[in-house]
């Protein structure tokens, strides 16, 4: 990743994870560096990929009411956005 899109915007990245200390041990990690949004579940995840555009997204597999191998074919039917 890039800290810097072209024009100076700061790289933005998802994370979608439903265990609250994990999402805050990789916000903690990334924030420095680029814009973070943290989403719970998948149905959050969603609204927040149709609402912004994201260099990365960084996905939990084991995921409430859908799991992240099927969000990731529902995000390529948009988005050729890069998914951890």
């Amino acid at each position: 990743l890039e800290y810097k899109r072209a024009g100076g915007m700061q790289t933005r990245v998802l994370i979608a994870e439903d265990e609250i200390s994990i999402a805050k041990a990789q916000d903690n990690a990334l924030k420095e560096k680029y814009s973070v949004d943290i989403v719970h579940d998948i149905q959050e995840a969603f609204e927040f990929i149709t609402g912004a555009i994201y260099d990365t997204i960084v996905l939990d597999i084991m995921m409430p009411k859908m799991d992240g191998w099927q969000f990731c074919k529902e995000v390529r039917k948009l988005s050729k956005v890069p998914i951890l």
